[in-house]
């Protein structure tokens, strides 16, 4: 319980920088996850790579030149496959509404940057769906919650990398990135369930940015020029 209220808590201190008034690029995102769950005792799964869609928007702000934050507001899918036996897969797919939090270092070389992300996510489930049978071929139904056996609620560390190029308009930049679940997909204290079931997930997206920054009219220097008033030389 404390782990997730300092995760919270951090989630929404990094939002503060972008009320001042610095750098400032407002965006949208869209890419592909690829995910996995991690069960103790362990069980037979393999990685659900398809379909998996990530999209979302994006806020990033810069005081300095090469530090700054980026959050998103993303709809991101996640799950796992489970081999039941040789003819019969067991497949999960996840839906949430996720808002993950990056400390960005950034480095530029002309209009070309590259970036590193270390961050913290949160989400909160909004959809579930299963279903068993040989994969790529299985119909998938509504997976029905229950709150004792069930997390709604992941957090955890989000890392990786990026690079992209700078335009006067904003930017376009690809995305490379990992995260780790600190929480569990199934409830431990649940008869039946495992003692861990944190998700893992590899995602690579495209994002356009605009640069939201306005821009300060130049300052003209000062000049030692003394204009003399006519009429008394």
């Amino acid at each position: 319980m404390r782990a997730k209220f300092l995760t919270i808590l951090t989630l929404v201190l990094c939002f503060v920088p972008f009320i001042s008034n610095a750098q400032l690029w407002l965006g949208v995102r869209a890419g592909h996850n690829a995910s996995g769950i991690l069960f103790n005792p362990k069980r037979e799964t393999t990685p659900l790579l398809s379909p998996l869609i990530d999209v979302g928007i994006i806020a990033k702000h810069y005081n300095l030149k090469s530090v700054g934050f980026q959050s998103e507001l993303n709809f991101t899918q996640q799950g796992y496959i489970e081999i039941l036996n040789d003819s019969t897969d067991y497949v999960r797919i996840n839906s949430y509404v996720n808002v993950p939090l990056f400390f960005q270092l950034k480095t530029n070389h002309k209009n070309l940057f590259a970036h590193l992300n270390l961050g913290f996510y949160a989400s909160i489930m909004a959809y579930s769906q299963q279903g068993q049978g040989k994969t790529g071929s299985i119909n998938l139904s509504k997976y029905k919650m229950n709150i004792l056996r069930d997390n709604t609620f992941d957090y955890g560390l989000i890392g990786g990398i990026g690079t992209g190029y700078d335009f006067k308009w904003g930017a376009i930049q690809l995305d490379i990135r990992y995260t780790y679940g600190f929480g569990d997909l199934y409830k431990y204290s649940f008869n039946g369930n495992p003692e861990r079931s944190p998700v893992w997930k590899i995602n690579a997206s495209l994002g356009i940015l605009f640069n939201m920054t306005k821009r300060e009219n130049p300052i003209i220097p000062p000049t030692n020029n003394i204009e003399i008033p006519s009429g008394k030389l």
